[in-house]
């Protein structure tokens, strides 16, 4: 409604559930928007 097309969110973000709950926000726009979202890989010895 203000304009904002861009969300960029990951998915630690919310409790491992922010793009469950822009989901929910957004309902029938979804459509208009743009949604970045990046994730990672734990590194290092123990990672795997």
């Amino acid at each position: 409604d203000h304009g904002i097309t861009l969300f960029d969110t990951a998915d630690v973000y919310g409790g491992s559930n922010s793009e469950v709950f822009l989901g929910k926000a957004l309902g029938s726009k979804r459509s208009d928007i743009m949604i970045a979202t990046k994730f990672g890989m734990a590194m290092g010895q123990d990672a795997l």
